[in-house]
């Protein structure tokens, strides 16, 4: 294989695991697990290919790098979170919504919108019934 091929199959490799982090952010929580399996079908839902087996390596270095990647055996798998929690998030959009500050509407959307980064898809769908999306 030449150099280039080589480099473009370690881009390539390089992106999955961002994908499978990026998963595991947004789709997952102690509620919401995933199985390697559903996690290879996501994938291959963008376009990339790969075995149940390259998901459980890449889970592997997700955990030797520091992120908190909880497997239930026979369950799944999830992210657990750390910094600000769902109710955390919750509480402060509810007082940039209701609150009596002066700050102009850009900004007060600016901060929600960092906020709700700190969510999954699930907590964001909850927000969304109670009205704390901008």
């Amino acid at each position: 294989m030449s150099p280039k091929g080589k480099q473009m199959k370690r881009r390539k490799n390089f992106g999955i695991i961002l994908h499978i982090l990026n998963i595991l952010q947004t789709e997952t929580d102690a509620e919401h697990l995933i199985t390697q399996k559903e996690i290879v079908k996501r994938l291959r839902q963008k376009g990339i290919i790969c075995r149940r087996y390259t998901v459980e390596c890449n889970l592997d270095c997700l955990k030797e790098f520091g992120y908190d990647i909880q497997t239930i055996k026979g369950v799944g798998t999830y992210l657990k979170k750390d910094g600000l929690t769902a109710d955390d998030v919750f509480v402060l959009l509810e007082g940039l919504n209701r609150g009596n500050f002066a700050l102009e509407k850009d900004y007060v959307h600016s901060i929600s919108q960092k906020l709700k980064k700190q969510l999954n898809n699930y907590e964001i769908e909850e927000l969304k019934t109670k009205n704390l999306i901008l």
